[in-house]
């Protein structure tokens, strides 16, 4: 978590924004990298995760638990390699 306290009122719109898309196409999970499909449960997915500074108002999605979960660990194997990648490599003659 990044430390900071979320905003209180931030579970309100995220609340409201799930019982809107219910309401309007039902149990479907648009799917992450996959096809859409019904799912029991769906929860509401921020397209900037918070970790990197997302907020309610930046954008939200609805996804099923299992494409949350599989959008959270693909993002955190792409952090991953972006911090590798800034450590130089180095070669023997360098040293």
């Amino acid at each position: 978590m990044s430390g900071k306290p979320r905003p209180r009122a931030g579970w309100r719109v995220r609340k409201r924004y799930l019982e809107n898309y219910v309401r309007a196409y039902g149990n479907l999970c648009p799917g992450f990298e996959r096809m859409p499909h019904m799912a029991e449960r769906l929860e509401v997915d921020h397209v900037q995760p918070v970790a990197l500074g997302g907020r309610d108002t930046d954008g939200l999605r609805v996804l099923c638990p299992r494409c949350n979960r599989s959008r959270g660990g693909k993002l955190g194997r792409q952090l991953q390699r972006v911090a590798n990648a800034d450590t130089p490599t180095r070669h023997s003659r360098e040293w």
